[in-house]
């Protein structure tokens, strides 16, 4: 039901959802996470670029590489530092994902 929710929001196209999906990214659901980063990737709204830096640390791998994907599609130059350390991550898809970042 939240991810539902999360895919909902992501949905709308309503900018107001970028609170919602931000606060679902510490959902115990990893798939809600996947779910809220894919929403906050749609609206491209850097505010949310320190929550998408949390959730590149997350223990699931899925979340991290989408995480890495969502720090490029926000286009934040504060981000760099942060998708330079994912290079060094110890999954292959989210090395790959923060190096064509």
């Amino acid at each position: 039901m939240r991810e539902a929710a999360a895919l909902s929001l992501r949905q709308i196209g309503d900018p107001k959802a970028v609170s919602a999906l931000s606060k679902a990214l510490s959902d115990p659901s990893a798939n809600v996470r996947v779910t809220a980063l894919a929403g906050i990737a749609r609206y491209k709204d850097v505010k949310t670029r320190p929550a998408v830096e949390a959730a590149c640390k997350d223990k699931w791998v899925e979340v991290r590489r989408t995480a890495v994907y969502v720090l490029g599609q926000l286009e934040d130059p504060k981000a760099v530092p942060v998708v330079r350390e994912l290079t060094k991550d110890s999954d292959p898809g989210v090395r790959a994902g923060a190096a064509q970042r």
